[in-house]
């Protein structure tokens, strides 16, 4: 690698820091470090946040109280296994799930949880037997 490559990367990682220093200022969170080599993802007190998010929200002057809504529903969203929005299409109000869809979601997964007990007490007990 050359002295200007080195330069050139060394001259990112402190922009990122910087970024995220002032994304975590406004938004009162503490800075914890980067999650990779690559500076794409930063842990910010209990959340975890794409650079691409903070941009959005640094250049976007995304309140944190639509950062956190925006937040909670991609994180809803994850743990159902749904398809996410970035910020930027939240902010600009793309179509959304209802919590009436999530508590749907729910019910379904609880009822393909007992279904699968159900089937693998009865696979046991076919097991127990003797052929």
């Amino acid at each position: 690698m050359t002295q200007h490559h080195k330069t050139l990367i060394e001259d990112y990682k402190q922009s990122c820091n910087k970024i995220l220093v002032a994304f975590c200022e406004i938004h009162g969170f503490s800075a914890e470090g980067w999650a990779d080599e690559y500076y794409s993802a930063a842990f910010c007190g209990d959340c975890v946040f794409s650079m691409q998010t903070i941009m959005d929200a640094l250049t976007e002057d995304i309140s944190t109280e639509q950062l956190m809504k925006w937040y909670d529903y991609d994180e809803t969203c994850r743990d159902l296994g749904l398809r996410t929005v970035n910020l930027h299409s939240w902010v600009l109000g793309c179509p959304r799930y209802t919590e009436k869809d999530f508590e749907y979601i729910r019910e379904l997964k609880d009822d393909m949880e007992q279904a699968k007990g159900s089937l693998e007490k009865a696979i046991n007990k076919l097991k127990e037997r003797k052929i």
